[in-house]
């Protein structure tokens, strides 16, 4: 059995709605680890390395005892591993690491002063210790949201070189939408101004201007009812060379991968079991798209990152539809 970092867990689980995002984030920021192995390196642009552990309701008994997942399979569907723990019990348990509630609060004022009301601003959290040397760091993606499936769509209009659905079940309506923003290659991240809290957290404020923008992804939900499971999630992100075993996938002793058929995908895999109906697939982009990595801003003494992606992943996830109305999404000409 071999133990899984943060890196590989990118793709393990399937995507959920927002709701539950805020509250997985925040119990990996209080795992007894260094920040920045919390911070993912960047093939995967950040809204795709929102790390998603654990499903409904699981998540005190993981923390309690650690996670395992039965397989992990590749972009084929072939088996890499069996029996994988996905998140360690946590030993020694938190109430038990010296200073963990100071840690604990630290962490949690860096982020309430690090969340971007602004799309175009990007917040570095961070405190020092007793020695001056920087504690913790903490950030946020920088998104756009919007408030209808055409405003959306009609942002995704500068972005071509990502994939959009096609026919919406006419039963799901729109829910939420964004976009994933990061700054063009050749732009710059701007320092306007750092914040020091009374509790000792500082927060750098960066500015991108509007026009340097590129739109690295979209996630957009839909919803049939506000019940458990009745949506449909759509994620598109970028990423950079990406082999068939390093985006790996997990799968439950009763869920089964079935590589399919999409349009223009190198891979594509449709995964199913009791409340998974989950379409992934990766197509190459016809050109790159070069960026300024937002993680430059973490260790400016590095100078200056780029990435160019050059591909996307592509992710449906609906729990109640059918195989072949998750197919119909992406029809094959």
């Amino acid at each position: 059995m071999r133990r899984i970092t943060e890196k590989d867990l990118k793709a393990m689980y399937q995507p959920m709605p927002e709701s539950m995002q805020a509250d997985l984030r925040q119990t990996l920021a209080s795992l007894p680890e260094k920040k920045e192995k919390i911070i993912m390196k960047k093939k995967m642009s950040i809204g795709l390395a929102v790390v998603l552990l654990i499903l409904f309701g699981m998540l005190s008994a993981a923390l309690a005892a650690g996670f395992f997942t039965e397989r992990v399979i590749n972009w084929k569907g072939e088996v890499m591993e069996e029996q994988v723990e996905l998140l360690p019990a946590l030993t020694p348990k938190p109430e038990d690491v010296p200073d963990y509630a100071e840690m604990e609060a630290m962490d949690e004022t860096a982020r309430r002063l690090a969340h971007n009301v602004d799309p175009h601003e990007i917040r570095i959290g961070y405190w020092l210790d007793a020695e001056g040397r920087i504690a913790g760091q903490v950030s946020e993606q920088r998104t756009q949201k919007f408030e209808s499936y055409d405003a959306l769509l009609d942002a995704l209009k500068s972005a071509p070189y990502l994939t959009l659905p096609g026919e919406i079940p006419e039963n799901y309506h729109f829910d939420e939408g964004k976009v994933f923003l990061l700054c063009a290659a050749d732009a710059e991240y701007h320092l306007t101004e750092t914040i020091k809290d009374p509790s000792g957290v500082m927060v750098d404020c960066y500015r991108v201007n509007p026009e340097d923008d590129v739109i690295v992804g979209y996630s957009v939900t839909f919803r049939e009812s506000e019940e458990d499971y009745h949506y449909l999630y759509i994620h598109s992100d970028l990423a950079s060379n990406l082999d068939e075993n390093e985006f790996m996938i997990g799968l439950q002793e009763n869920e089964e991968a079935e590589a399919v058929a999409l349009p223009a995908a190198e891979n594509a895999l449709l995964l199913t079991g009791p409340n998974r109906m989950e379409l992934m697939a990766r197509k190459k982009l016809s050109e790159n798209i070069s960026i300024r990595d937002m993680m430059e801003l973490f260790h400016p003494d590095e100078g200056e990152r780029i990435i160019a992606y050059n591909e996307e992943i592509i992710m449906a996830f609906a729990p109640l539809l059918t195989r072949d109305e998750v197919l119909a999404l992406y029809p094959v000409p």
